[in-house]
């Protein structure tokens, strides 16, 4: 069995793709059209199911792909066409689009920040620089007395970390 083949014996067959006709609605009539094609293609109605399943999907893509290629904005790119395309045109008024939607209105693509939403993060950032530079001042300090500690002895630096330890307690605490 052909792709060819199968594209033509299901382009002749309505009932499975055409949703306009009553008869598309009649599962029994579409079963049977299923089990017409495969016998004069000589393979079973699930491998005929299966292969018009992938081309008709495949042909969606493509058709899809072209529509981009085209848009506005699009670039000039040398694409190949579909060797199926022509002959699957037939399927071109029985598809129809899906609609999308969305909670923003159409073009309403804006970049801009809300005043109130900029202030909020501008002052969290003020505050956070601020907290910052204050934690580099001590954290300085600190480090400036790294050089005399270790000139001491490993007994006498104990002890200045202990008494550092406890000048902060007193002074954190009011003793």
């Amino acid at each position: 069995m052909s792709d060819e083949s199968l594209i033509t014996a299901v382009s002749e067959c309505p009932v499975l793709y055409d949703l306009t006709l009553k008869a598309y609605h009649d599962l029994t009539k579409r079963n049977q059209a299923w089990r017409d094609i495969p016998a004069m293609l000589g393979v079973t109605a699930e491998v005929s199911r299966k292969k018009w399943k992938y081309l008709r999907d495949k042909y969606l893509r493509e058709r899809k792909a072209e529509r981009d290629r085209k848009k506005s904005g699009a670039g000039a790119t040398s694409f190949k066409r579909w060797k199926y395309m022509a002959i699957m045109g037939f399927l071109e008024r029985h598809v129809k689009e899906r609609v999308t939607s969305s909670n923003m209105e159409q073009g309403d693509y804006s970049q801009e920040i809300a005043p109130e939403i900029l202030q909020s993060i501008l002052s969290s950032l003020q505050k956070e620089k601020e907290n910052t530079l204050a934690l580099d001042e001590d954290e300085h300090f600190m480090l400036s007395l790294v050089p005399s500690l270790r000139r001491l002895s490993n007994q006498k630096r104990a002890q200045a970390h202990m008494r550092m330890q406890q000048v902060l307690y007193d002074v954190e605490f009011g003793e």
